[in-house]
């Protein structure tokens, strides 16, 4: 691929298609490292802070529903829109208030709304590592662990 450099204000910028940093398992708001040899420039994604969940966690401890998000952020670049779709408030939802309620809860209450939440977050943590795009880890995780349209708000 061909690009060109532009200048900007405070140095230059090299615009790059989206699908070169999903080629490269790079997500667009990944913190990176950039090096060169002298001639070639190298684009490293930095490793994650959270060190990864092994296994299956406790879906009813909230403690792992934040690490989920943890490391959804940092190892794939899960945002506002991705975590909105797998949420019941939907377009209401903020992973931030999500976050602040699993802090000051000690335990999901089994079949209810925020352990299929948990559910999803992991089913898209599976599907991100094998390499799928954020579309199609959700796509799988609402159809492993749909959403009710009791547990649903509107906004």
């Amino acid at each position: 691929m061909r690009t060109k450099l532009s200048k900007t204000k405070d140095g230059v910028a090299l615009v790059l298609p989206q699908s070169t940093f999903e080629l490269g398992g790079i997500d667009i708001d990944a913190e990176v490292e950039v090096t060169t040899n002298g001639r070639a420039l190298f684009i490293s994604s930095l490793p994650p802070q959270t060190p990864p969940i092994e296994g299956k966690p406790d879906l009813l401890d909230p403690h792992n529903s934040s690490r989920l998000i943890r490391e959804l952020r940092e190892r794939f670049g899960l945002q506002l829109e991705h975590f909105r779709k797998i949420h019941h408030f939907g377009p209401t939802a903020s992973i931030e208030n999500h976050l602040a309620y699993c802090d000051r809860t000690s335990k999901f209450r089994p079949g209810r709304p925020n352990v299929d939440v948990a559910e999803r977050l992991y089913e898209c943590l599976m599907a991100r590592r094998e390499g799928k795009s954020w579309d199609a880890a959700i796509k799988a995780a609402l159809q492993e662990v749909p959403l009710h349209e009791d547990d649903v708000r509107e906004p």
